[in-house]
């Protein structure tokens, strides 16, 4: 009788064992993959709002090059300088989501959008001797620049 007593109760231990095992791993899968997702879902949100905050000044520029004429035209220049506080905050609360190693040119990507920006009247004007290309379309460029840190993967 003694032996059936020590195989079951080594059954006993063997089953506990292996459940709290097996509790353990499925618990560390679940918190590791709700972290994950988490993690996942914030930088969307934050690219979400770094795309959001650019997007007024997109289409002014692309509102001010199909409006050629002076009469009427969106003032670009004053919009931009108007919208860069705005953006100053998106990039900052975009910057904990760009790995380290793309930090140097997220920062120069906004150092070379902000130049522009930041010139209250003369912005698209000095663009012009800046570049061969349209005024408008090189200001836009310098914005898909820093959205592209902003591509979900």
């Amino acid at each position: 009788m003694g032996t059936t007593e020590s195989v079951d109760f080594t059954k006993a231990i063997i089953t506990i064992v292996t459940t709290v095992i097996t509790i353990i791993v499925g618990g560390l899968i679940g918190y590791f993959s709700a972290r994950r997702i988490s993690t996942l879902n914030t930088k969307q949100v934050a690219c979400a709002e770094l795309r959001k905050a650019f997007a007024p000044a997109l289409a002014i520029l692309y509102l001010r090059k199909m409006h050629r004429a002076d009469l009427d035209r969106p003032d670009v220049d004053g919009f931009l300088f108007k919208s860069i506080l705005d953006h100053a905050a998106a990039i900052e609360g975009f910057r904990i989501f760009v790995p380290e190693g793309k930090r140097t040119a997220y920062q120069e990507a906004w150092e070379a959008y902000r130049k522009i920006a930041g010139d209250k009247d003369h912005g698209v004007f000095v663009t012009k001797f800046i570049t061969e290309e349209d005024p408008y379309d090189f200001i836009a460029q310098k914005i898909h620049t820093i959205l592209s840190f902003a591509k979900e993967k």
